[in-house]
């Protein structure tokens, strides 16, 4: 009776119409059924390799622990839950040295947001190859994949992490260019302010007016910030202090500026602290 090709076939049906534990659930059962063959193939046997008389699909099961994972991975019918288990996939067989297995994972995926989580552990290894071109071209394909409502998704996560990667690379226009797609101007501005702190940590006298252009950029998204409260006021005097140590003289002067016409007509807790400490 062909009793573990059928038990293979109930597990895909299985693994097709069940949610997001599925995965979990489907690597599970496998692993049952993997320890269930052997031990039947055990008593079935005299050979000393019980593996001769497996199917090959538990074979390959047997040989690399991961494929438990793509099995279940692919039994799922949503994109997107598809999608994150072969993002994991594709992290897994890079931290295995293995990146042609990572390929053929990463072709797998038809979510756009899971695609670009993917294509940055791959930026992530070309950059520890000492590929920076290409892994950099990794980024900008990822980029292109996360636009307009995909943001929304994951509240900007994953522009978040392009951003930091950029930054990494010292591609400091595209990190900047990333960070303004933020959709919270407080994270926007805070990232932007750790774009300046890297600018002026190179020591690079040319690299100084970068950062106070990235400053000025910081500057409008925070002045945006309605109504005024104790936060947004600490953002703008964050940013006044970069550009003080930008050598920015007359952008930390518009600034504070700005700054005290809030205060003259705020009424948030902590105002009169603020303007004390301005003074």
């Amino acid at each position: 009776m062909d009793i573990i090709p059928n038990m293979w076939r109930r597990f895909s049906a299985a693994c097709s119409k069940t949610g997001r534990l599925s995965l979990l659930f489907c690597t599970i059962l496998t692993a049952g059924l993997c320890a269930w063959s052997v031990q039947a193939q055990n008593q079935k046997s005299d050979v000393d390799d019980p593996r001769e008389n497996l199917d090959p699909l538990t074979r390959a099961v047997e040989r690399n622990p991961l494929t438990l994972i793509r099995i279940a991975a692919l039994g799922l019918k949503d994109p997107a839950e598809q999608g994150e288990a072969l993002n994991g996939l594709v992290a897994a067989f890079l931290a295995r040295n293995k990146p042609d297995d990572a390929a053929i994972e990463l072709k797998a995926i038809s979510d756009k947001l899971w695609l670009a989580r993917a294509l940055l552990h791959v930026s992530d290894d070309q950059h520890k190859r000492g590929r920076i071109k290409t892994a950099r071209a990794t980024l900008d394909r990822a980029l292109s994949l996360v636009g307009g409502d995909q943001i929304s998704r994951d509240g900007g996560e994953t522009i978040r992490r392009i951003a930091t990667r950029y930054l990494k690379l010292k591609a400091y226009q595209a990190s900047t260019n990333t960070a303004l797609k933020l959709p919270d101007k407080f994270e926007r501005v805070g990232f932007l302010l750790q774009i300046t702190k890297s600018l002026q940590d190179t020591k690079v006298p040319v690299l100084k007016q970068d950062a106070q252009k990235v400053l000025a950029a910081a500057f409008a998204i925070a002045k945006s910030i309605k109504p005024d409260t104790r936060d947004s006021t600490d953002t703008i005097i964050r940013i006044a202090e970069f550009q003080v140590a930008s050598e920015d003289r007359a952008g930390a002067h518009k600034t504070l500026t700005f700054v005290e016409e809030i205060l003259d007509r705020a009424t948030f807790d902590g105002r009169d602290k603020l303007r004390a400490d301005l003074a």
